[in-house]
């Protein structure tokens, strides 16, 4: 049984010595998880409960304009899964996901010369429910590959679903390196985006539909 946390806030602040224009950017994040495992005589189970949560918030005040923007994301999920040994070079692994996303996507305000702006964010709830299964084989000390499937099914204001394959082949050279050769599909709740490209925190996520997972 293992519990884990996590917090951390940061605040960076950018002065125009002129004090024409003052930047603020601050940002947070939270994350704490439970997991537990027990080996059986025929099978390893585990699971793991997890939360996450992150926000940010950019103000920015120059002598007659104030801009402030923001955003916020929470997540939560139990994750399970079983291993069964088979043989001695065969490795089967199957199990099931549920995640729920909790985003704000961005909220924005702004006054200045006699202009006032506001976009309030809005509460938009996304859950995640996939099984997957796994194959691994050793069929050789130096190639083994894995075999994989994961449905998944995915619920907003839209209901859509996938299932996508993974394969992979290993082949190790030695006990550090070895060439891997992967092929998969993969698809995502979340998609991030920025409000600048000059390496601040300034990221905000919105959920995905069907047409861009």
């Amino acid at each position: 049984l293992v519990i884990s946390g996590y917090y951390g806030m940061d605040n960076i602040v950018l002065d125009d010595e002129s004090g024409i224009m003052d930047v603020g950017v601050s940002w947070s994040n939270l994350g704490t998880s439970l997991s537990y495992s027990k080996d059986f005589d025929v099978c390893n189970w585990a699971t793991f409960v997890h939360f996450s949560g992150f926000q940010n918030k950019v103000d920015v005040s120059e002598s007659i304009i104030n801009v402030d923007a923001g955003s916020k994301l929470a997540s939560t999920g139990v994750n399970s899964f079983v291993q069964f040994p088979l043989r001695d070079k065969f490795l089967l692994k199957t199990g099931v996901d549920w995640n729920s996303y909790f985003n704000e996507e961005l909220s924005f305000a702004s006054t200045g010369i006699g202009l006032t702006s506001n976009h309030d964010a809005t509460l938009e709830t996304m859950h995640e429910v996939s099984a997957f299964v796994n194959f691994e084989h050793e069929v050789v000390s130096w190639f083994n590959y894995s075999i994989g499937m994961r449905p998944s099914l995915w619920k907003n204001k839209e209901l859509f679903y996938g299932i996508v394959p993974r394969v992979t082949m290993n082949f190790p050279i030695n006990n550090e390196h070895q060439v891997k050769v992967h092929y998969g599909i993969y698809q995502q709740a979340l998609h991030k985006a920025g409000l600048t490209d000059g390496g601040l925190p300034t990221d905000y996520y919105f959920l995905a539909k069907e047409q861009n997972n």
